[in-house]
C-alpha cells in the first residue's frame, strides 16, 4: 500500500521498488479491494523478494517495515503490535 501511494502522489519525482524479506505468493485481495476503493489499481502488482540491487544507488531512500498485521474480518491492515 505504501508504494502504491507512493507512485501516486510522487509521480515521476519518485522510483519506488516494493519488495520484502519474505513476499507472499499474491497479494492480499482485501488491500487490492481497499486500494480500489482509494482509486488506485494495484492488481496488476505482484509480491517481490527484496535484493541488494534495490537500494544499490538511491538519492533518498526509506524503508518501511511491516509486521503482522491482523486477520481478523473487518480489520485488515490494523497493526496488532507483535
Amino acid at each position: 500500500m505504501a508504494a502504491a501511494f507512493a507512485r501516486e502522489f510522487g509521480g515521476d519525482r519518485v522510483v519506488v521498488h516494493s519488495a520484502g524479506s519474505a513476499p507472499g505468493e499474491s497479494l492480499n485481495p482485501a488491500v487490492v479491494q481497499v486500494m480500489k476503493e482509494k482509486g488506485i489499481d494495484i492488481s496488476n502488482e505482484a509480491p517481490r523478494k527484496l535484493t541488494d540491487q534495490m537500494d544499490s544507488t538511491p538519492t533518498s531512500l526509506s524503508r518501511w517495515v511491516v509486521g503482522r498485521v491482523s486477520r481478523v474480518p473487518g480489520q485488515a491492515g490494523i497493526w496488532t503490535g507483535t
